[in-house]
């Protein structure tokens, strides 16, 4: 979150001085925005694999306490 906190700030500077950017240095604007992006993809979609691997965990466990589970 840090990171992405980060990202958004960097992006607020740039566009404050986007008048002031050479032509050539204006990608550093892009380059906030995809990170801003990822980071806040990261940020929804960490918790939601977390939670999906621990609902498989749980199956897992508890089709292998089963009977049939037997060697």
């Amino acid at each position: 979150m840090v990171v992405s906190v980060g990202w958004a700030i960097a992006l607020i500077t740039l566009l404050t001085v986007h008048g002031d950017l050479p032509a050539s240095d204006r990608w550093w604007i892009w380059t906030c925005v995809t990170g801003l992006g990822l980071g806040l993809f990261g940020l929804v979609y960490v918790p939601y694999l977390k939670r999906s691997r621990a609902r498989a965990a749980r199956r897992r466990a508890a089709a292998g306490s089963g009977p049939a589970d037997s060697e």
